[in-house]
């Protein structure tokens, strides 16, 4: 198993709060909130240097401006 703090052991999900500055997304319909991404982007690679398949993680957000940034910053600002 992963080496992680999950709060309920046998059922490996959280939700994860963050504080951050929400602000609109590029399409201007839609918020972002880099802090958020960013310790997303933390969370993912401790799951993927672990061991963890990709298709075995998920993040949901109920944002598509957040869905985009967290896609964009993972592909160009992630540790892997």
């Amino acid at each position: 198993g992963v080496d992680f703090p999950w709060p309920v052991p046998d059922k490996p999900m959280f939700f994860y709060s963050t504080m951050g500055q929400e602000e609109i997304a590029s399409s201007g319909t839609s918020y972002l909130n880099r802090t958020e991404a960013a310790n997303v982007e933390k969370i993912a690679t401790r799951f993927l240097r672990a061991g963890v398949k990709p298709e075995q993680i998920g993040v949901i957000t109920p944002y598509e401006g957040q869905r985009a940034y967290i896609v964009q910053y993972m592909q160009f600002s992630g540790s892997l």
